[in-house]
């Protein structure tokens, strides 16, 4: 059975999917249950450059599997606004502690 996720990537991610296709929201379909991540990357958007992805208003990781009819928001990084409260706040209401920044998650990491 196909489905169809609905995607709205922001900033400069609206360069990847073409001229015709930015500032909207774009239909993908899909069949099964593929990664946010592989979805990203099918419409040409590099996901070393995403920073927070909004899935019917909850933040979301790579790994989060599509569904159908479901709402996706694409953001990059963020360059003068730091979301790592609200990472943290998500983390916090998933069960899981998040590293305040990222010089956190790398020192995390060692």
């Amino acid at each position: 059975m196909e489905c169809e996720a609905s995607f709205r990537f922001y900033a400069e991610l609206n360069d990847f999917p073409g001229a015709d296709q930015r500032g909207r929201d774009l239909a993908h379909p899909f069949d099964g249950r593929p990664s946010v991540k592989d979805a990203i990357a099918a419409q040409g958007v590099p996901h070393p450059g995403v920073e927070l992805i909004v899935a019917n208003g909850h933040s979301v990781g790579f790994d989060y599997l599509l569904r159908c009819g479901v709402r996706i928001a694409v953001y990059p990084v963020f360059e003068s606004y730091d979301v790592a409260p609200e990472r943290q706040a998500v983390a916090l209401l998933a069960g899981c502690a998040a590293p305040a920044s990222a010089a956190d998650a790398r020192t995390q990491k060692r």
